[in-house]
This record gives C-alpha cells, sequence and structure tokens, in this order.
C-alpha cells in the first residue's frame, strides 16, 4: 500500500512552523499538541488564495509506502497526526488511517470535504471552498469549521454553512491573507452583531459558535518564534 505525499515534515523542532499546524487545525482542542504533519499532494479546488499551491501537482511528488509513512511518525515521537493538502480526500485514506490508529495515533484531517469521505478520523475540520462547495453529506461529520473570509459576500454566506453543520460544531473565521486589512474591520463587526453566538481569543465558553482570526494570532506567534 502506498500515498503520495509530498516532503513528510515533523515540526517538532521547528516552532513557528508547529504552532502554525497546530492552530489552523484546531485552535481549541488540539492547541499546544505536538503533532507530526503530511501534506497529501493533488487538488481539486485549487484555491486563488492557497498558501501550498505547490502541493496541487502530483508530477513532483514522492510514493512512500504507508508503512515507511509510519514509521517515519513513530520516530518522531508524536502522537497526533494532521493530514491535509492539497485535497487529501483525493486519495483513499483507510489503508493510512487503519495503521496509523493501529499504532495508537490520533489522526486529524483538515479537507474542502468537496470529495467523499475516506479515513477514520479523531477530529476533521471542514474548510468550505466556493469553487467546489463541500458534499452535503460531509458537512455531518465536521468537528470544526473553517471559513476563509476575503469579502462581506463571504460572511453572508456563513448562516447557510452553519445551517448544515450540527450544533456541536465549532465554527471559526481566517481573514484571508492578502485581504486581511480590509476584512478584519468587517469580521469584527460581524462578531459584534452576532454576540449572542460569538466569543474570541483563547477564552472560549462551550457555545456553538466561536470566531476566531486565527492567521492574525498565528503572526503574533510566528513574531515571537523567529
Amino acid at each position: 500500500l502506498s500515498v503520495f505525499i509530498g516532503t513528510p515534515t515533523i515540526h517538532h523542532n521547528a516552532h513557528r512552523e508547529l504552532l502554525n499546524t497546530l492552530i489552523s487545525i484546531n485552535v481549541i482542542k488540539n492547541s499546544g499538541k505536538p503533532a507530526f504533519f503530511i501534506r497529501l499532494c493533488g487538488c481539486n479546488v485549487k484555491c486563488s488564495f492557497c498558501d501550498s499551491k505547490n502541493s496541487w501537482s502530483m508530477d513532483n511528488a514522492t510514493w512512500i509506502e504507508i508503512e515507511t509513512l509510519a514509521d517515519k511518525v513513530d520516530e518522531s515521537g508524536a502522537n497526533n497526526v494532521v493530514i491535509t493538502g492539497g485535497e487529501p480526500l483525493i486519495h483513499n485514506l483507510n489503508p493510512l488511517c487503519e495503521l496509523l490508529h493501529f499504532r495508537n495515533k490520533a489522526l486529524w484531517l483538515e479537507t474542502s470535504a468537496s470529495l467523499p469521505l475516506s479515513g477514520s478520523w479523531d477530529w476533521i475540520c471542514v474548510s468550505p471552498k466556493e469553487k467546489i462547495l463541500p458534499l452535503k453529506e460531509n458537512y455531518a461529520f465536521a468537528n470544526e469549521l473553517k471559513v476563509v473570509i476575503s469579502s462581506a459576500d463571504d460572511l453572508s454566506k456563513l448562516p447557510a454553512f452553519e445551517a448544515r453543520v450540527s450544533s456541536e460544531t465549532k465554527l471559526y473565521l481566517q481573514p484571508e491573507w492578502d485581504s486581511r486589512s480590509l476584512i478584519l474591520p468587517q469580521i469584527i463587526d460581524y462578531i459584534k452583531e452576532n454576540t449572542k453566538k460569538v466569543s474570541t481569543s483563547f477564552g472560549i465558553p462551550d457555545g456553538d459558535y466561536s470566531i476566531i482570526p486565527y492567521m492574525v494570532t498565528n503572526k503574533l506567534f510566528e513574531s515571537r518564534y523567529k
């Protein structure tokens, strides 16, 4: 069994990248936990604002046996594994997840959910993209819904996303990096207008709607660890 990946990276010695990885996957539940990061190649969405466009093509990636990849995870000492892309669901993730779970690893997925779900997961972050929306059945699997906001129009679509996920799903807004100076004030206004549902920063209660502009938070962490 093989899995198509880019260069697998262990982030335990790269603090800035580690924090970016952890916060982008889940600010609340998994913040601060060391994780082995696997970026799978191939993408059917190809967002204009993607920060990993080198993961779109499979042409320059490497095939690796999943047993070898699992050994690398063991060698890192990490008990948690983040799997993302590209779009990871381009691949059949059942064999990889089965093997990593057999080795007692917690598995976190970050996906556009635009393809049928495969694999077994301890946490799923669904990040819907307008170009290719999530399959309707995939919203039910979302532990977390992370919506990238680049315009006011994106904010207007949030109620429709919220209506499709469970009341237990955590919801976050991510300001698109290149538009952050313009869109962040609009996100803050949205937060103010939805105070019954929204809380900010890391002091988050058990409410069903939390909005955290985590890319700004990442920038603060980045400055600390340079």
